[in-house]
């Protein structure tokens, strides 16, 4: 259940208009539109001399919130001036959706303020364009997991077994350079991946993620020590690499361009493997947010 939104405005303005007894507030919320799933683009190129065709592509449009919001009180011209700085036109503000399983937030533009003053019962109407359509849990979700580049073997001892029965197995390979993480939302998102190098990982640092998605940051220069760390974002429209050695960064996504597919998260389980070439230790970290189609 929505029980409450918070609008913040880049002017800072802040105002929390509360669903539950809303008729307490100097503002009530007639109706929001625009709170579900966006629709999504679907781009089919049709066959030229056959029925049918073939699917060439999607992509989820921005969101469009309107508010219908109307005034309580006497002075519902200081209440209608006060929602006009909140609700600036042109201004940046965030929309804050306090629900019962935790809060969720958008970030927008107002593009218009549209009152009806003249009517014995004033509405006001607010149309808010959000270039991204997914819902931000407000809650950060930093998921820490250690993954090794080294394989370890398990005890092995010589043995011959005379009979038909089955094997006896004293040893195994096992590989500890793997590690899954849980994503909540139901959106696929970029994360930051920060890896903290145990030791000289010769050439290069390779990060492998779901459905074939990789990053392999080089290491042309001999750059990277134990103790440094290399960080790469794979968050749409904010990719970079770089590696930081005692306050000192160094930008290494020129290394790593020509890899379309960095890994990101996807609804459900993902697993993840760090491989250095020569074979010693990193400890990876995840910093990612969930993000959701609707509320």
């Amino acid at each position: 259940m929505l029980n409450a939104v918070t609008i913040r405005s880049k002017n800072g303005s802040t105002i929390r208009i509360p669903l539950r007894d809303s008729w307490s507030s100097d503002v009530v919320i007639l109706k929001i539109d625009g709170l579900g799933p966006v629709k999504s683009d679907i781009y089919i190129t049709n066959y030229g001399a056959q029925s049918g065709g073939y699917y060439n592509g999607s992509r989820v449009g921005t969101r469009n919130v309107v508010f219908t919001l109307a005034p309580q009180g006497d002075d519902v011209e200081k209440i209608r001036r006060s929602l006009y700085r909140t609700f600036d036109v042109e201004e940046e503000l965030s929309l804050v959706f306090d629900t019962n399983y935790g809060e969720y937030y958008l970030l927008g533009y107002v593009e218009s303020f549209e009152p009806d003053i003249f009517s014995a019962n004033s509405t006001y109407v607010v149309s808010i364009l959000c270039p991204d359509p997914f819902y931000t849990d407000a809650n950060s979700v930093m998921s820490e997991v250690a993954l090794l580049s080294n394989q370890t073997k398990s005890f092995e001892f010589p043995f011959e077994n005379p009979t038909y029965a089955d094997e006896i197995e004293f040893g195994t390979i096992l590989d500890e350079s793997y590690g899954v993480v849980e994503y909540r939302g139901d959106v696929p998102v970029g994360m930051v991946t920060t890896i903290r190098l145990k030791g000289d990982p010769g050439g290069y640092v390779r990060f492998e993620g779901p459905r074939g998605a990789y990053v392999q940051v080089g290491n042309p220069t001999g750059l990277y020590k134990e103790g440094g760390k290399i960080v790469i974002s794979s968050v749409s429209g904010s990719r970079y690499a770089y590696y930081e050695y005692r306050g000192t960064k160094t930008d290494m996504a020129w290394t790593a361009w020509d890899q379309g597919s960095w890994p990101i998260l996807y609804p459900g389980e993902n697993r993840y493997r760090i491989l250095l070439q020569s074979g010693n230790s990193a400890e990876v970290t995840l910093s990612y947010n969930n993000k959701y189609r609707g509320i």
